[in-house]
């Protein structure tokens, strides 16, 4: 399906469609352009009751499944149900915005070609994107990003409502996000990163809030670089930090499985541990963990260097290379095979 509206004016451009399946390379399932100051509106599937149907498919190389530039109006994507492209640089849904905003809700786009990202979305303009992922669904590249977002905009990214019920996973990065605003991203349901990956931000300050649980995958759980980063998590992250700005402030008041690589933080960061974090965790042998470079190290909850459970092992070393420490309430250090608990409030 093809759609165009005019160089002028501000008609709105609408379009509906239930289903569509197409085989064979450089094909598209849904394409147009909206050249107009009117916003562009494109739903995908339905969901009557909670039962969703319908989509859009594409087998083949250089088939997208969803291509749309639009113009100086609102682009509005409403995917009720999966998006799903299996050949070469075809990315699901593929958008480009000349000045107007993009807001994208969905529910799944997964794609398994070579070379191809799940989302991949890019403003030249100043307009704000958001990206809803619903509850229930997957986003999914096996050899690209899952989300890949390039605005010169804000950025405000929602991974479900729900914890561990929506996904996102990619086998780069599960999300990359270039923003000259300021990024928000929400995860309450999980973010599984690939050989680069989880989470990357870049550009703007990032406040980031984890309520689920985000993987790192093959590099780091979480990258930023550009502004500062505020960084809650209520839920789960199993990885390291790439924090580059200075001043970035982490309030972990859930669980932080480090290992994989060293943190890293600007000057001026801060580090407030009311949660558990485990260093090392995943490993049987001995490692150093160093956080690197962050200013003060506030604790008043689990510190942990007791090793795989069931099975502990010695002479794991965490530094946090010269940031002041500061103790206070039930603050604890659990060693492995001491079989005591150290406070460490002091």
């Amino acid at each position: 399906i093809q759609a165009n509206n005019g160089a002028t004016g501000s008609d709105a451009t609408v379009i509906g469609v239930q289903s569509i399946a197409m085989t064979g390379a450089s094909g598209l399932g849904i394409s147009g352009t909206a050249s107009t100051s009117g916003a562009a509106t494109i739903t995908l599937g339905s969901n009557a009751g909670g039962t969703r149907a319908g989509g859009v498919s594409t087998a083949g190389a250089n088939s997208y499944g969803v291509a749309f530039q639009g113009g100086l109006g609102l682009l509005i994507i409403n995917n009720n149900n999966l998006i799903t492209t299996t050949g070469a640089n075809s990315p699901g849904l593929y958008l480009l915005s000349n000045g107007g905003g993009v807001t994208v809700n969905s529910y799944g786009v997964t794609t398994t070609g070579a070379a191809t990202d799940a989302i991949d979305i890019t403003s030249s303009g100043a307009s704000p994107v958001s990206i809803n992922l619903a509850d229930g669904g997957t986003t999914s590249s096996a050899t690209g990003n899952g989300v890949s977002v390039s605005t010169g905009g804000t950025a405000a990214i929602n991974v479900g409502t729900t914890a561990s019920t929506a996904s996102v996973s990619g086998g780069l990065w599960a999300m990359k996000v270039s923003a000259t605003g300021a990024t928000t991203l929400t995860v309450a349901g999980s973010v599984n990163g690939g050989a680069s990956g989880a989470i990357s931000v870049s550009g703007g300050a990032a406040a980031i809030t984890i309520a689920g649980t985000v993987n790192g995958g093959g590099g780091a759980a979480i990258s930023t670089a550009g502004a500062s980063t505020v960084l809650n998590n209520s839920g789960t992250i199993n990885g390291y930090l790439t924090l580059a700005a200075a001043f970035d402030t982490v309030n972990n008041a859930g669980t932080w499985n480090a290992f994989g690589a060293n943190s890293q933080f600007g000057g001026g960061s801060v580090i407030n541990n009311s949660g558990v974090l485990n260093i090392n965790p995943a490993g049987s042998a001995a490692a150093t963990m160093t956080f690197s470079s962050p200013s003060t190290f506030n604790n008043s909850g689990v510190i942990s260097l007791q090793g795989v459970t069931g099975a502990p092992h010695t002479g794991d070393v965490f530094s946090i290379a010269g940031a002041a420490y500061a103790g206070s309430g039930s603050a604890k250090l659990l060693i492995a095979r001491l079989m005591r608990v150290l406070d460490i409030t002091d």
